[in-house]
């Protein structure tokens, strides 16, 4: 699981930090044999600041859970757009990975 965008009322003027939540900085931290969590400091652009934390449940379940913490205002509309991929289960139709062949 990728957090990959964060979309606010300023993106039609950001669009070359479209992936900043993908691309800045993440620290891992392993919690237990079951849980680990990912925390990103507030990021260059937006300053949001993340947590994710993933929990292996039986028989063969992941839990995602997922908080942030705006450090500034992030929009003059009061509202931030967040969106995640998932590559494990890789699609037949790779047609949409622009600029190189997934095998």
């Amino acid at each position: 699981m990728t957090h990959e965008h964060l979309i606010s009322a300023e993106y039609e003027a950001r669009r070359n930090i479209f992936f900043e939540p993908r691309t800045a900085p993440m620290e891992f931290r392993k919690i237990s044999d079951t849980e680990a969590e990912l925390h990103q400091p507030p990021a260059p652009t937006f300053l949001l600041e993340s947590r994710t934390r993933f929990t292996l449940r039986e028989p063969h379940y992941l839990d995602m859970h997922y908080r942030c913490r705006a450090t500034h205002q992030m929009s003059g509309h009061g509202s931030i757009g967040l969106f995640w991929a998932s590559y494990i289960h890789a699609p037949e139709d790779t047609a949409y990975f622009r600029g190189y062949q997934v095998k």
